[in-house]
């Protein structure tokens, strides 16, 4: 007898008891394998799911105040006068491309982004308004809750449009208090 361990031997439950008269097994749902169409539920566009137009809304809101805030950010970030014309007068003149320049970039830049940013807000506030539908149970509280969402997103999309045409009307002013920059 050698030393290598055995595997058990297997129970000996006789043989398989007849089965009673009438009876017929369950049918199995693994078997037969299903055909090839029915593998994978069938595709459906993006937009025709439940909860798309709500998901491209919070997706647009979120890029809108990310790209609101950089741009706030460039502009306060370069457009600020820097601590070394305070000290040393260097690069702060009117001529050559120190600190005029960059102003001007600056604030051409954080434009852009802010009307890209009010862009993506006013579209997520139209796509949310496109989604919000009246209850289907009818209680008081689901319409409420509907209608104050439905009135704030008419005010902040009418807000967005309102600040992008003060931005429109002030592309080519300077902000208060600063000196308009002369290129010679």
């Amino acid at each position: 007898m050698s030393d290598s361990p055995q595997p058990p031997a297997a129970p000996n439950w006789g043989p398989t008891p007849p089965a009673p008269p009438g009876w017929t097994p369950a049918p199995n749902q693994n078997w037969p394998p299903p055909g090839p169409g029915t593998w994978a539920p069938p595709h459906t566009p993006f937009f025709s799911r439940p909860g798309a137009y709500e998901s491209l809304s919070r997706w647009a809101k979120l890029l809108g105040l990310v790209l609101v805030f950089v741009g706030v950010f460039a502009a306060v970030l370069f457009a600020s006068v820097p601590g070394n014309c305070y000290t040393t007068g260097a690069n702060c003149s009117a001529s050559g491309t120190g600190f005029p320049a960059q102003y001007a970039w600056a604030v051409l830049v954080a434009k852009a982004l802010v009307v890209l940013g009010l862009s993506a807000l006013a579209l997520g506030a139209f796509l949310k308004m496109r989604t919000d539908m009246m209850p289907a149970n009818g209680r008081r509280e689901d319409l409420d809750f509907v209608l104050a969402d439905r009135r704030w997103n008419w005010v902040l999309f009418l807000l967005m449009v309102l600040l992008l045409m003060v931005v429109l009307f002030t592309v080519n002013s300077a902000p208060a208090g600063s000196s308009p920059v002369v290129i010679p």
